[in-house]
């Protein structure tokens, strides 16, 4: 017992000694983004201050879309040098940044124009604009891209999961009629409810995947219970393992859809 006591007493001395400060966030930082349809591979973005700071927009290309991000801390060390970023100067920045230009660029297309932030560049946390390049210009996107867009991808995304369960649960040799309402029905709730939550999510495009996982360990609760209650061509044991099979294949094939395709 004496060891024992001795050798927590170095253990807690020894982890005091080595303690280092961190600074840490658990959230991606506030940040304006730009998808900007019909952008040529080598489009570089800058955000251009009043005062004629200029800052490069991170690309982030995803699937078809070309997506441009700006974290505001980048913007507050681009103007102020080595001073600390803190909180309190968040407002300041998303102030600066809505009164901006934006400077594209790309040699491909011979592009080399500044247009004025976006009007719908909204005061929130995550700022988003869209944007499309029409005559070596880059002009406000349509309201109606985003619907369909998102309409199109809940569709793919919904899809590819119907499909790799659907083989699973054939494999479990459910074959009844009822068996596949039921399979149809309890995929058809538990996808709606999943895309509608990720759907347009620009926030989790850096932190998506805990998102992801979360509501997928969910939704594996959720399928294997009800798979397990409503399936009555097989005993309850195998409709519990088929839920966890299949949502096992949609994990990775969802997974792999939104690491390569906008949200």
């Amino acid at each position: 017992m004496k060891n024992r006591i001795t050798a927590l007493c170095f253990a807690v001395l020894f982890a005091v000694l080595l303690s280092i400060p961190v600074y840490a966030n658990a959230e991606a930082g506030p940040d304006f983004t730009v998808l900007i349809t019909g952008a040529p591979e080598d489009l570089t973005v800058s955000l251009v201050t009043p005062d004629g700071v200029s800052v490069d927009l991170r690309p982030l290309r995803r699937g078809w879309e070309s997506c441009f991000r700006l974290y505001y801390h980048e913007l507050f060390e681009a103007m102020n040098g080595d001073a600390r970023y803190s909180y309190e100067s968040i407002a300041e920045m998303e102030k600066t940044a809505a009164k901006s230009s934006l400077h594209l660029v790309s040699a491909e297309d011979g592009i080399d124009c500044t247009v004025p932030m976006p009007a719908e560049n909204q005061m929130r946390y995550n700022h988003l604009s869209v944007m499309k390049i029409a005559d070596k210009t880059a002009v406000p996107g349509s309201s109606a891209y985003m619907v369909w867009r998102n309409v199109l991808l809940a569709a793919l995304r919904v899809s590819v999961t119907l499909i790799a369960e659907g083989v699973i649960f054939f494999l479990m040799t459910y074959r009844t009629r009822r068996s596949w309402i039921v399979f149809a029905a309890v995929n058809l709730v538990t996808q709606i409810f999943l895309n509608v939550t990720i759907t347009g999510n620009y926030l989790a495009m850096g932190y998506w995947e805990i998102g992801f996982f979360f509501l997928e360990g969910l939704i594996f609760l959720t399928e294997a219970v009800l798979f397990a209650a409503l399936l009555k061509e097989h005993p309850k044991l195998r409709g519990f393992v088929t839920a966890i099979l299949a949502n096992a294949v949609s994990l990775v094939c969802g997974w792999a859809l939104l690491a390569n395709l906008p949200l």
